[in-house]
């Protein structure tokens, strides 16, 4: 099984579908909060399943909507600080350092 495969794999078992920790991720990297369709196409992942995703985060309270002007038609999500953030955190930290140690190991490999 390849890196980015128990990962998603870790991610569907925590989360309930490995979307939801992309998502969350995405929104820790982009402090100035996102937008869906941005989202989307950063993640390459429909549209609908990236809205629902950032829905689900936003009723958990760890995001918040706003619309945009009537002009704009885009759909921000903002951070709201909450300790729950720090579970996606340690996920990711958990990601980096599997892929520091199967890098690691197919260098010692070689």
């Amino acid at each position: 099984m390849t890196t980015t495969g128990s990962s998603d794999s870790m991610a569907k078992a925590l989360f309930g579908r490995s979307l939801r920790a992309q998502v969350a991720l995405a929104v820790l990297d982009e402090p100035a909060g996102v937008f869906v369709s941005g989202l989307q196409l950063r993640l390459g992942q429909p549209m609908s399943a990236v809205s629902a995703e950032l829905d689900r985060l936003a009723r958990a309270g760890l995001l918040r909507r706003a619309e945009a002007s009537s002009a704009d038609r885009r759909v921000y999500f903002f951070k709201i600080e909450s300790p729950f953030w720090k579970v996606f955190e340690s996920f990711a930290e958990a990601k980096e350092l599997i892929a520091g140690t199967s890098t690691d190991s197919a260098e010692v490999a070689t």
